[in-house]
C-alpha cells in the first residue's frame, strides 16, 4: 500500500511539471539558466578592451597582472585599464600612453610614465570623457613613478607661434591626471613630476609646471611649484624643500628602496641655483643629470636668439590679435584642484 502511494505521488509530481502552467515552467527554466550563467562567470577586473598604451623600454623582469593572471612584460606589450604593473629590484619600465585610448599610433607629444625598481602601480582609469578631456587615475601603494604628462598637447610657445602665423590646428582636450597613494593624491594638467611612496610617507617632487597635492587625512590642498619637494605623512603635510642637486639626483636615479629612501638627506653637492654664479669657463659636472626645465629654457632661448628664426613675440599678428599686444608668458597650465569635501 505504501509503495503504491509513493508511486502515485511521484507520478503526480512529474505530471504537474510536464503539464503545469507555462509561466511556472518558464520561471523554473529561467532561474536555472541564470544560476548556470552566474556559476560560469569568472571574476574580471579589466574595465575596457581598449588599448591605452604600450611598453616603450624595460629593464629586468617587470610583470603585469590582468584578470588575475600574471605574466612578464616585453617590449611593445599592450596595456589596458586595471592592469597592475610591478617592477622588481634592478628593473625599470617605461610606458607610453596613447593620446586617445584605442587610437593606435596616436603618440605625438605622448604622456610617458617611468616606473622604477621595487615599485607597483595600477592604471585604474584611462579614458576620454564627453568633453574630449583625457582622464587618468593611477593607484600606487609603494614605489617611485615619474610622470611626464602631455596627452598630445604641444608646448604653449608653439601654440602661440601658430596663432600668430594664423596656422589652424585642432587642439586636444585637457589632461585630468591623478595619482593616489595611501597618504596623498597628486594631480596635474601637463607637467612632469615624480611620486615616491614609502611605508610611512609620500614624496612629491615637481620637475616642471605645478602640481596640486591633497592629503588624505585632513583633506587639505597645496600647490607645489617647479623644483620643490613636498612630503606627506600619515598625519598630513610635512616639510617642503627647495630641491638641491642631491634631491634632483635622487629622483632622477632609477634606484629605489622604500625602507631606506630619504631624499631630504643632506647633499654633498651644492646646488648652483642657491650659491654664487657658476664660472662660465668651468667644465660642467658630468655626474649631474640635466634638468628637463633647463633644457626647455635653453631650447626656447636658442630659438629666440637664432637670427634665422623670428621670435614668437615679433611675428606678424594673425586675425584677432591686436598689434603690440603683450605675448602671454609661457607658464604651465594651472592645476585642477579636486572638489572640497562637503
Amino acid at each position: 500500500m505504501k509503495r503504491t502511494a509513493l508511486l502515485l505521488a511521484a507520478f503526480l509530481l512529474l505530471f504537474s511539471y510536464a503539464y503545469g502552467e507555462p509561466d511556472d515552467r518558464a520561471s523554473l527554466n529561467s532561474g536555472s539558466e541564470e544560476a548556470k550563467e552566474e556559476s560560469s562567470e569568472k571574476p574580471t577586473k579589466k574595465v575596457s578592451n581598449l588599448k591605452i598604451g604600450f611598453v616603450k623600454k624595460l629593464k629586468g623582469k617587470p610583470e603585469v597582472t590582468r584578470d588575475e593572471k600574471t605574466f612578464a612584460l616585453t617590449l611593445k606589450s599592450n596595456l589596458y585599464e586595471m592592469d597592475e604593473i610591478s617592477v622588481p629590484e634592478g628593473g625599470l619600465v617605461v610606458i607610453e600612453l596613447l593620446n586617445v585610448p584605442g587610437k593606435e599610433g596616436d603618440t605625438d607629444h605622448a604622456t610617458e610614465l617611468t616606473l622604477y625598481e621595487n615599485s607597483e602601480m595600477r592604471i585604474e582609469k584611462r579614458s576620454e570623457d564627453e568633453d574630449g578631456d583625457i582622464v587618468t587615475r593611477i593607484k600606487m601603494d609603494k614605489g617611485k613613478l615619474n610622470s611626464d604628462v602631455k596627452d598630445g598637447r604641444r608646448p604653449k610657445w608653439m601654440r602661440r607661434r601658430d596663432k600668430a602665423r594664423d596656422i589652424k590646428r585642432k587642439e586636444r582636450g585637457k589632461s585630468d591626471y591623478e595619482i593616489e597613494t595611501p597618504t596623498a593624491t597628486a594631480g596635474v594638467r601637463g607637467t612632469e613630476f615624480v611620486v615616491a611612496v614609502t611605508p610611512s610617507k609620500t614624496f612629491v617632487f615637481v620637475k616642471s609646471g605645478t602640481v596640486w597635492v591633497k592629503d588624505r587625512v585632513k583633506k587639505e590642498i597645496r600647490e607645489v611649484k617647479r623644483r620643490r619637494l613636498l612630503e606627506v605623512g600619515a598625519d598630513g603635510f610635512g616639510r617642503e624643500f627647495k630641491a638641491d642637486s642631491g634631491i634632483t639626483d635622487t629622483f632622477n636615479s632609477p634606484e629605489f628602496s622604500p625602507n631606506s629612501f630619504d631624499p631630504t638627506a643632506k647633499s654633498t653637492k651644492p646646488d648652483p641655483n642657491d650659491g654664487p654664479p657658476e664660472d662660465p669657463t668651468k667644465e660642467p659636472d658630468p655626474t649631474r643629470e640635466p634638468d628637463p626645465g633647463d633644457a626647455v629654457e635653453r631650447d626656447i632661448t636658442d630659438k629666440v636668439e637664432d637670427p634665422t628664426n623670428t621670435p614668437p613675440d615679433k611675428l606678424e599678428p594673425g586675425p584677432g590679435v591686436t598689434p603690440g599686444e603683450p605675448v602671454e608668458p609661457d607658464l604651465p597650465d594651472p592645476p585642477i584642484p579636486p572638489a572640497q569635501p562637503e
